[in-house]
């Protein structure tokens, strides 16, 4: 299965069978939440660090039965939005490759129960200095599922918005994206794992512009938009674009990496601009290394 139809196949899993991990996935899972934390895939857009605890616990989570073990997202108390970004990215990555091996993951924001996951870390969590983002429960897919949670997902998995809705030509969001025609075509089906990523409550609030040179004839890069104000859960769904975002490109061969620009950077466009009757803030650029 390729990059592609693997980012495709992963659903949220929410249900899972009552057993542990094996000594075997519990040891690869913990290599790449090692390795994503100290962020050696493109380094950390924030100066904050995050991290990600392993937690063999019960904790109290909607709509997800069945799961006994966590990685709950932690980032500084003090408010960092690049760094919650990061969050979204990084645990995307290992999602990821947590599906890759086989198994099942769920990202759980709204619905996460962070007294439950405070009573479990311990010391591991000083609540002076840290905050909970969101939780991913993991472990071994189940088929057996409760029916109301099974109507309520069946209803969420299969809702996303067009392309058009979400990829636009041009800093001011207001022209839709033709990602079949030329140049954009070179990104391929990177716009369709864009557009399946997960987001709470699948409210897709990403929105990316392709900006191309004086001559409209090459794209100079992507900005990133959020279309809400959370200060926590737009965020986090931008970085898992990011991921979604970097991991076709990958697949594509396409190389290309992420830059904070200022509005002067940006050729005097607006930080904050009106989109399908919302607010959309400017928050990351991704440039292809070489103009395609």
């Amino acid at each position: 299965m390729n990059a592609f139809d693997l980012m495709r196949a992963r659903r949220s899993c929410r249900s899972f069978q009552d057993r542990l991990l094996t000594d075997k996935d519990r040891e690869e899972l913990l290599g790449y939440v090692k390795e994503y934390s100290e962020a050696p895939y493109g380094g950390a857009l924030g100066k904050a660090p995050i991290r990600f605890a392993y937690v063999e616990a019960p904790l109290t989570v909607w709509p997800v039965v069945g799961a006994r073990e966590f990685l709950v997202a932690i980032a500084p108390k003090e408010y960092n939005r690049l760094s919650v970004v990061d969050v979204g990215r990084a645990l995307q990555h290992i999602v990821h490759k947590a599906t890759k091996m086989g198994l099942g993951t769920c990202w759980i924001g709204p619905g996460a129960d962070h007294k439950s996951a405070i009573a479990a870390l311990g010391e591991r969590f000083d609540a002076e200095q840290d905050h909970i983002i969101c939780f991913c429960a993991i472990g071994y897919a189940s088929f057996l599922m409760p029916f109301f949670i099974r109507t309520i997902v069946g209803i969420v998995q299969r809702r996303r918005k067009p392309l058009s809705d979400l990829f636009f030509l041009g800093e001011t969001l207001k022209q839709p994206l033709d990602t079949t025609s030329a140049p954009f075509d070179q990104l391929g089906r990177t716009y369709e794992v864009c557009q399946w990523a997960p987001s709470s409550f699948n409210a897709q609030p990403t929105r990316c512009a392709a900006i191309m040179d004086e001559a409209g004839e090459t794209i100079v890069r992507f900005d990133f938009f959020a279309t809400t104000a959370s200060r926590y859960y737009a965020p986090v769904a931008l970085g898992i674009w990011c991921t979604q975002w970097e991991l076709g490109c990958e697949a594509l061969g396409i190389q290309g990496h992420f830059e904070i620009l200022s509005s002067e950077e940006r050729g005097g466009a607006a930080q904050v601009v009106s989109v399908q009757e919302r607010q959309a803030h400017y928050d990351i650029s991704w440039l292809p290394n070489t103009p395609l």
